[in-house]
């Protein structure tokens, strides 16, 4: 599955360094537990084993790269639009454009939202690590 970090203040993102962002301060220093369960082809899961992982500096990087689209994105103001099924669709980064983390909605729903710096608001959003990428670490021994 993707991993998702806390909910992003689009406003304080255009104050901060990426060496001061609630991101890197999560990312840089953390070692991560992961507990590993293994789903049987019962339908069952059970406990496989437990990974102590951090994140690699060449992945922090790459992680750096979408905060900085991130937020180059937010000062130059975000576009909403609705796609063909109704559905709000944004600029932000995608899983698509990174092997490591995108952009997508973390509201409790469409209405929870939060203010935009360019004016407006928008859905909130959170960082995420793509599921194929945590799928990858935890896979290392």
């Amino acid at each position: 599955e993707s991993m998702s970090f806390p909910v992003m203040n689009f406003c304080a993102m255009m104050n901060e360094t990426w060496e001061e962002s609630a991101l890197y301060d999560l990312l840089a220093p953390t070692k991560f537990l992961f507990i590993i369960f293994q789903k049987s082809k019962d339908g069952e899961c059970y406990f496989q084993r437990v990974k102590f992982w951090n994140i690699p500096a060449e992945d922090l990087e790459e992680v750096h790269r979408v905060w900085q689209r991130t937020v180059d994105t937010l000062r130059e103001g975000v576009h909403i639009w609705k796609d063909a099924s109704g559905r709000n669709r944004n600029n932000l980064p995608k899983a698509s454009e990174s092997r490591v983390a995108h952009v997508r909605p973390h509201g409790r729903d469409s209405t929870d939202t939060a203010p935009l710096p360019t004016g407006g608001s928008m859905t909130k959003q959170c960082f995420w690590l793509n599921n194929s990428y945590v799928a990858k670490q935890i896979g290392k021994e």
